[in-house]
């Protein structure tokens, strides 16, 4: 679907795009930028650009808000339960009937989700700033102007007697609770219930005490009350002055005042003051996903801006880069928001009836945040204008279908429901395919579109049929599940040059083997009993398989009962901590004994961490699939990690608690990386990544298990069928010219025992030059031509030459990455590559393999990246395109019609392996060549 064809408002928008996506990287230095626009209402708009520099990846998105249009407007949303508890901000935005939001200011944790600065919405004070000077606000006043801004908080309650104690907050959690702390009905059903023994609540309604209670484990507020909560001279105050049956007055302020304000939240600091960047008053260090809230030099436009980060497509930004980036977007003020796992953006996309998520979040799941900043518009409803058609893959194996799913919108991209039974199908070409009740059915091999249409409304989306099918493939390979535990299964097929496609639900037939439990709509529902099997999907005359175990079994690690083997490390040396034996009165979970953790986070700058450190690795046993923990928590809301390695020494962190915000024991569970054991457990730490934090404690640990899946029955395993290979030829094809490549060669040739074998092998082939897959120094590389006679080619160093109809590429991916090895080659290849004519052969070697993996490329994203820029140079050039790589052992891959060829490392000082390639015009054969 066209969306500029439909709505010419479109074109100016795209130019905004263009402005934020510039914003990201210094001119000349941005490998590639995906930019992406989307109208969510009149006046409202969505921007995302990911983008890929010698920096790494980076995904944005941008909210605009036109604040001078009537029909949009802004507003505070909060949890449905109360200022006590956090929300996912998508309930929020779903109840109050958002079209796009925000995550807002930081909360508390230690069990509360409440913000920590003010809440100001419809004009009301629903809870006080924080007493911190080092935090910030923002709102707009009830003309449509922004405040940002510090604030503070005053507070009383006055006696009939005249005396007065002071107000700590108003609906926020305390600390000691020797000042008075007011909580109405927006904080919760009860007031908070870790108020020492000596604490006293008095229920105020009507402006009279009506009742004096304990406040030790919560009391209830009643509809309509106030309740005043204070323990130590606060609890004295309460006894003394505020008997039941005593008017009461309270007196709140705040400055500025909050009475002019429609709405406002609190933030962290303010990044950007009267268009410059300000000293930061607070600092989240490190590269974290960041959030903020800001507003244009006119006043007219809000902007909602987020960055995702702690992944591979997305580093995140420091609160510096954060900074800059707002000022290059048009932010004039700005308010650094709650990051990390907090950010959260949502958007409603065309046709669709609600806002979506449409970041990553850092957990991997939306996190319950405290509060967040709603977009909403009034633009009524009205007829039909477009289409939108979307499908679970673009791509069509030949004979097979694809469910189609399509959704309509108004001129002001409200959702309008579609009769899929009234819709017009095209498919262009036509004998591409069928489409009967939005199901599309493939008939030929090729690319084209479908197109929907309703009245003057219409939509479509590209459609690539792929196939025959070669082979099914089945994700994932094996599967394990709790009993009566229901998983997604994904089918795709490939066909014999590679291209894979998703099987849809309804082409797939299973057969399950084993009593692993049943298959129905592509899930499986585990049995109810442990067992081991196997699932086989089939698709025309073709099958495919994958083990499943049901059940797991828990094996004790560690009791800590001993320190012997276990030592402490604290990052940076500046942190100080200990561990030790904790014995009665201290908290112990199954035996005699548990392992305290102290540390002291006061010390140090940037992110701090508090090791316990497995000497020499405890072993963890085969098939273990989670560490669970028990832990003692002291409700300081530090991030518990594992940290494990692999056979090859890789090491993989393991988040047990993303946030230990409780007291007491509670157990945690760590998922361990798939399909990359058995693991050796390195560390347990604590880690705090917010350099502003400053504190110290001591958690217990005790009980460490490891819960491990019953053994796979590997007997039913099917191997994955290759896939054909017209390239290999049993003997040398006849051909105008051939070179040579090896796995790797020795730094010097002298005394080599092959070499007079590899002499004649060159000149009986007549090999015009050899390419070593793994980087020689420049004096290894002249002493191989002056031994051999012919030039020599080496990864390592980005290069490029030609031979009749065929150009070649050396490249160096050192640490495994092009970016790492060096930054230039990135753009120098596309352009090189896009320049590319006719015909022509293309062959790259590469030091890694290209795609993610122990001898392949670091990160995924720029792994993909270059395969799909190879597998352009294909389809645009209409001939072979071939990459060599070396690997732990040879062998030949296919994606998307490009081939992926391996060269086995041989162990010296036997012969490297060799690949012969034979070049005939546009075609190249090759042999493997022993010496």
């Amino acid at each position: 679907m066209s969306l500029r064809k439909v709505f010419p408002l479109l074109a100016a928008v795209l130019t905004l795009l263009a402005v934020a996506a510039s914003a990201l990287a210094a001119p000349g230095t941005v490998i590639y930028q995906e930019n992406r626009v989307e109208p969510v209402a009149p006046g409202i708009t969505y921007e995302q650009s990911w983008e890929f520099t010698p920096a790494g990846w980076l995904k944005l998105h941008v909210l605009r808000a036109d604040l001078s249009r009537s029909d949009v407007r802004v507003d505070l949303m909060l949890p449905s339960a109360g200022l006590a508890a956090g929300e996912r901000l998508s309930q929020m935005a779903q109840r109050a009937g958002a079209v796009a939001a925000i995550n807002g200011d930081f909360f508390f944790g230690r069990g509360f989700g409440t913000p920590i600065g003010p809440v100001v919405k419809a004009g009301e004070l629903l809870s006080s700033p924080s007493r911190r000077h080092d935090l910030a606000a923002f709102g707009l006043r009830r003309d449509g102007s922004a405040l940002l801004a510090h604030w503070s908080f005053q507070g009383s309650v006055v006696a009939p007697d005249g005396t007065s104690f002071s107000v700590a907050g108003f609906n926020k959690p305390g600390e000691s609770y020797r000042e008075l702390y007011a909580y109405d009905g927006r904080w919760g059903p009860t007031t908070p219930a870790g108020v020492t023994q000596d604490g006293l609540a008095a229920v105020v309604s009507g402006g009279r005490v009506t009742q004096l209670l304990p406040a030790n484990g919560g009391v209830a507020i009643p509809a309509g009350a106030m309740v005043l909560v204070g323990a130590g001279p606060a609890a004295e105050f309460l006894s003394a002055h505020l008997p039941v049956g005593s008017p009461v007055e309270l007196h709140l302020s705040t400055t500025p005042s909050w009475q002019d304000l429609a709405w406002a939240l609190g933030g962290g600091s303010v990044l950007v003051q009267d268009g410059r960047i300000v000293p930061f008053t607070h600092e989240v260090k490190g590269t974290s996903p960041r959030s903020a809230v800001a507003l244009s030099r006119d006043g007219r436009e809000l902007l909602l801006v987020a960055v995702d980060g702690r992944q591979e497509e997305s580093r995140g930004l420091t609160q510096a880069e954060f900074a800059a980036l707002l000022l290059k977007l048009g932010a004039y003020q700005a308010l650094n928001l709650d990051g990390g796992g907090s950010t959260t953006v949502l958007a409603r996309l065309p046709g669709e009836a609600a806002a979506g998520l449409v970041n990553r979040p850092s957990d991997g799941v939306e996190r319950p945040v405290g509060d967040g900043i709603g977009l909403f518009t009034a633009a009524p409803q009205g007829e039909l204008a477009g289409l939108t058609l979307k499908a679970a893959d673009t791509r069509v194996v030949l004979q097979g279908r694809r469910s189609l799913t399509v959704k309509g919108f108004d001129a002001n991209y409200n959702p309008v429901p579609v009769d899929v039974a009234e819709l017009k199908w095209q498919v262009e070409p036509a004998g591409l395919g069928t489409v009967k009740d939005g199901v599309f059915t493939a008939a030929r091999s090729g690319r084209g579109k479908i197109v929907a249409r309703l009245g003057g409304a219409s939509g479509e989306l590209p459609i690539q049929v792929i196939g025959p099918a070669y082979r099914l493939e089945v994700a994932p390979a094996q599967l394990t599940l709790a009993p009566g535990q229901a998983a997604p299964l994904t089918v795709y097929a490939r066909d014999g040059q590679g291209f894979r496609a998703l099987l849809d639900p309804a082409d797939v037939t299973w057969r399950v083997l084993g009593e692993v439990g049943t298959v129905a709509g592509g899930r499986l529902t585990a049995a109810g009993t442990p067992a081991s099997g196997a699932l086989e999907a089939r698709f025309a005359n073709l099958s495919a398989r994958t083990l499943v175990s049901v059940g797991a079994s828990e094996k004790p690690l560690l009791y800590f009962e001993l320190l012997q083997g276990i030592s402490f490390a604290g990052y940076p040396q500046e942190v100080k901590g200990g561990i030790a034996l904790a014995t009665f009165p201290e908290p112990f979970h199954g035996h005699n004994h548990s392992l305290r953790l102290e540390y002291d986070f006061t010390a140090g700058s940037g992110t701090r961490a508090a090791y316990v450190v497995f000497d020499k690795g405890l072993a963890l046993p085969q098939y273990t699939e989670k560490l669970a923990l028990w832990v003692y928590g002291d409700g300081r809301e530090h991030w518990l990690r594992a940290l494990v390695a692999d056979g090859s020494g890789r090491e993989f962190p393991v988040d047990l608690a993303r946030s230990v915000d409780w007291s007491g024991w509670e157990r945690v569970e760590g998922v361990l990386p798939a399909g990359t054991g058995p693991y050796v457990l390195k560390r347990i730490y604590l880690v705090e990544p917010d350099a502003g934090k400053k504190d110290a404690g001591r958690i217990y640990l005790d009980d460490l298990t490891a819960i491990t899946a019953l053994p796979f029955k590997g007997d039913l395993a099917r191997p994955q069928r290759p896939l054909p290979d017209p390239h290999y030829t049993k003997a040398p094809a006849a051909g105008s010219q051939r070179f040579l490549v090896a796995a790797a060669l020795p730094a010097q040739p002298e005394g080599l025992k092959w070499l007079p074998g590899l002499k004649t092998a060159l000149k009986k082939n007549q090999v015009a030059f050899l390419v070593s897959l793994s980087p020689l120094t420049e004096a290894a590389r002249s002493s191989w031509e002056k031994a051999l006679g012919i030039p020599i080619k080496t990864t390592g160093a980005a290069a490029r030459w030609e031979a009749g109809a065929a150009t070649f590429y050396t490249l160096k991916a050192a640490g495994g990455s092009l970016v790492q090895g060096d930054g230039s080659q990135w753009q120098w290849l596309q352009s090189d590559l896009a320049a590319l004519k006719g015909r022509r052969q293309v062959f790259v070697f590469l030091d890694r393999y290209p795609f993610p993996g122990e001898d392949g490329f670091s990160s995924r994203p720029e792994a993909e990246l270059l395969r799909q820029r190879l597998a352009e140079s294909r389809e645009r050039l209409g001939a072979t395109v071939w990459t060599f790589s070396p690997g732990a052992a040879s062998g030949t891959a296919w994606e998307d019609g490009v081939r992926y060829q391996r060269l086995g490392a041989a162990a010296p000082p036997a012969a490297p392996h060799l690949a012969l390639v034979t070049l005939s015009g546009n075609k190249a054969t090759y042999t493997g060549l022993k010496l």
